[in-house]
């Protein structure tokens, strides 16, 4: 059940609600404030359907945060949502679930919406953020019939970000005035090939990389840094997997070898070939890890276990074929020659 509290934190809630109401409308799906509990008496009331959600988080026992989630079982908007639900990887409060998008959100940060809605503040990100998320779209392997478009979108997102972060030094001389936040992107289990692809993105993209559990990765940065690590590694993440089971099934349907370990050694490969074309924009770009985004880092995890992933590559011919694959899926010139499609 739902505790008890009093009107500040209902106009957290509310404020929560009218956000999440907003980042659907952007991506056409309409949601109203019906379709959240209402608040009757100081307490979430959960409707007859109780699809949607909403929670509170707790810190020494007082409210400090506010989760809304939007399940896929929702009966007016829950097929929709899961159609768009890639969408939601550009928003740094989102994390899309198996049952649903979760929105968190820390009263802190639902302060400075508030404020934003008032016209008194301004977030100077959301614009490059607005860019970069137009161009993602076009990213979604799942969405666009277009494999070429949707890697040409990825990397002129990142060459926007890039520039944005030398505009920043460059031209204003001043640091880059955003927050830094941890942005989950939640994976599967198993795949340890995930580890080495996210450490290749995040360093691409200014960010530190961690994992908790086997099923979460966290990119630690500036805020448009972190959400365009996450929205690229989880793009490329499904090029590699797709790739991976297609080059397995022809490999077996000819009878050329076992199966065993292919897609674990394609992968390793895509990982190679994904790594020299990134790094290679990473130093014509000079995208370094900003010193506050170390700095806070250290600071964070100065209890981090270390843990080394290694993939075995017993299969040389899908090694070879995953690199082929990786350089080829951030290769301007192999874009142009729209081979993907």
């Amino acid at each position: 059940m739902y505790e008890h509290f009093g009107v500040e934190t209902a106009n957290y809630i509310e404020t929560a609600i009218r956000a999440v109401i907003d980042y659907c409308c952007d991506n056409n799906l309409r949601y109203y404030r019906s379709d959240f509990p209402p608040i009757v008496d100081g307490k979430l009331v959960v409707g007859e359907q109780g699809l949607n959600a909403i929670n509170l988080d707790y810190d020494g026992g007082k409210p400090s945060g506010v989760d809304v989630l939007l399940r896929f079982s929702n009966g007016r908007c829950g097929k929709l949502l899961k159609k768009a639900k890639d969408r939601f990887y550009d928003y740094v409060y989102a994390r899309v679930l198996d049952i649903g998008v979760c929105f968190s959100f820390s009263f802190s940060e639902l302060s400075l919406l508030s404020l934003k809605e008032s016209g008194k503040g301004e977030d100077k990100a959301d614009k490059i953020i607005a860019v970069i998320g137009k161009l993602l779209a076009l990213a979604d392997i799942e969405k666009n019939p277009s494999e070429a478009e949707a890697i040409a979108a990825s990397l002129k997102a990142q060459t926007l970000l890039a520039k944005y972060n030398l505009d920043i030094t460059d031209v204003t001389g001043e640091d880059k005035d955003e927050p830094i936040e941890q942005v989950i992107a939640d994976v599967s289990k198993g795949k340890k090939w995930k580890y080495l692809l996210s450490a290749i993105v995040g360093r691409s993209y200014c960010c530190r990389v961690y994992r908790i559990g086997s099923e979460q990765i966290v990119f630690y940065g500036f805020r448009s840094d972190s959400l365009i690590a996450r929205r690229v590694f989880m793009y490329l993440f499904k090029v590699g997997n797709r790739l991976a089971r297609i080059h397995v099934k022809e490999r077996l349907e000819h009878g050329e070898c076992s199966g065993e370990g292919l897609f674990n050694s394609f992968c390793a490969g895509f990982v190679k070939g994904v790594g020299s074309e990134l790094d290679k924009n990473c130093k014509a770009l000079a995208l370094v890890v900003p010193q506050k985004v170390k700095e806070s880092y250290d600071v964070i995890s100065k209890d981090f276990r270390i843990i080394k992933t290694t993939i075995p590559t017993v299969d040389k011919v899908a090694y070879n074929e995953g690199i082929i694959e990786g350089k080829r899926a951030l290769n301007a010139q192999y874009i142009e020659s729209n081979d993907f499609d």
